[in-house]
């Protein structure tokens, strides 16, 4: 008869993983099986943002607030930068995330390398502002 778990660590990954997470509280991790539980951890310890999802309100109004339309219409209109509206067109989820955070990475050809850092602007500020930009056509 062969072992059910042929080393020690699956079945911690088996029988543990699934017991603590239900002991940290059912909200932060739901009860699944310990493969999807593991899965989740090593993702969300790959890329925290994995997990948040974006809120377009609250996009709209950061934009606002930050004052992003200073320098980029939320048309196809040039200002300083480029125009934003299907911006999603142009780049992927990740693509946005890196404009606004480390915004001289990848510069616009054609445009000033001018950009502010917003860096500091934590992951779900910047996954709320990553689904407002995604609604401009």
């Amino acid at each position: 008869m062969r072992p059910l778990f042929r080393s020690a660590s699956l079945f911690i990954a088996a029988v543990a993983i699934p017991a603590l997470a239900a002991a940290c509280g059912s909200d932060s991790v739901p009860a699944d099986t310990a493969a999807t539980v593991t899965q989740r951890a090593v993702i969300s310890a790959a890329n925290p943002s994995d997990f948040l999802a974006g809120d377009v309100d609250r996009g709209r109004r950061r934009f606002a607030t930050e004052a992003c339309g200073a320098c980029h219409s939320t048309g196809s209109n040039r200002v300083v930068g480029p125009g934003l509206a299907g911006i999603s067109a142009r780049g992927d989820d990740a693509y946005i995330r890196q404009s606004v955070k480390e915004p001289g990475a990848v510069v616009v050809k054609g445009f000033p390398n001018v950009m502010s850092d917003f860096s500091r602007l934590d992951d779900q500020t910047v996954e709320d502002l990553v689904a407002y930009l995604k609604t401009l056509n």
